[in-house]
């Protein structure tokens, strides 16, 4: 993602890339990279420096999936794409991954 300044308005600017982007894009990579099905994904912001603070996601997995290494996975891979979308890391918070159901074969149901 680019900005650019229109010609003749100098200066520093801000972005602001809006949550329903953030979430969509980080559920769409998840999706495609795990056998999982995001089913809630929440970010802890400070209003008042509009910073991300943490990132909480609900899952469904895959039975037989080793559960704790997809959570791990899940939360590099949201460490990347916030990196990727925000140019900044989640912060001094975590990335909270809670697997909230399990079932037999593909979550997306593919």
């Amino acid at each position: 993602m680019a900005a650019q300044t229109p010609p003749g308005m100098g200066g520093p600017g801000r972005l602001f890339v809006s949550d329903h982007v953030l979430r969509s894009t980080l559920a769409v990579e998840l999706r495609q990279r795990y056998l999982c099905a995001p089913t809630r994904i929440t970010f802890d912001m400070d209003d008042r420096t509009n910073t991300l603070l943490g990132v909480t996601i609900e899952l469904t997995g895959s039975y037989g999936t080793d559960l704790r290494q997809l959570a791990d996975h899940i939360r590099v891979t949201t460490l990347e794409v916030v990196a990727d979308l925000l140019g900044q890391t989640a912060g001094q918070g975590p990335v909270d991954v809670t697997v909230t159901d399990v079932v037999t074969g593909d979550p997306l149901g593919a």
